[in-house]
């Protein structure tokens, strides 16, 4: 169908330097069917540096959704995400870790031409985040608290949303 019959990806690490984590990885879906527009596919790219007791990390990412064909692009059914986070992490001890990211997340509805225009129409609306966490590791278990204020949530233009949530995970 749309989504393919299977699916190739190729992915590169390195760790050029100690304390340095490289990345990128690239998706594609084959065997799709009906597709005529766009092809479902994706890709993302990192790195990470942690020294002393720091850790400083970056992403950035995209994903296409496969499209027989665009609708009109009034940003009701959106056909591509970019997406990007810089974060920040410090162990206080070796039991306690506090963090925080920025992320930022595009979203695009693409519309097909219109008769007697040049351009498609295009809907883009990009939802941010500030995550807060913190984590306590207590011999197998870590009890954590995460917190996200998040401006044009779900996409929706002018919709904020704050979540909080406590957890307890436990090695066995």
């Amino acid at each position: 169908g749309v989504d393919g019959d299977s699916l190739m990806q190729y992915q590169v690490t390195a760790a050029p330097i100690d304390g340095l984590k490289l990345g990128a990885d690239l998706a594609q879906f084959e065997g799709e069917t009906g597709v005529a527009d766009q092809e479902q596919s994706g890709g993302n790219l990192y790195a990470q540096y942690a020294f002393g007791n720091f850790k400083i990390g970056y992403m950035d990412g995209y994903t296409e959704k496969a499209k027989a064909t665009y609708a009109d692009g009034d940003g009701n059914s959106f056909d591509s995400y970019r997406y990007g986070a810089l974060g920040v992490e410090f162990a206080v001890n070796d039991a306690l870790s506090v963090s925080y990211s920025e992320e930022k997340h595009e979203a695009k509805d693409k519309g097909n031409i219109a008769a007697g225009k040049t351009t498609m129409t295009t809907t883009t609306v990009e939802m941010e985040a500030d995550v807060f966490q913190i984590a306590y590791n207590i011999g197998g278990a870590t009890v954590g608290l995460f917190h996200v204020d998040t401006d044009n949530s779900d996409f929706v233009a002018g919709q904020t949303q704050t979540k909080t949530i406590a957890s307890i995970a436990m090695e066995f």
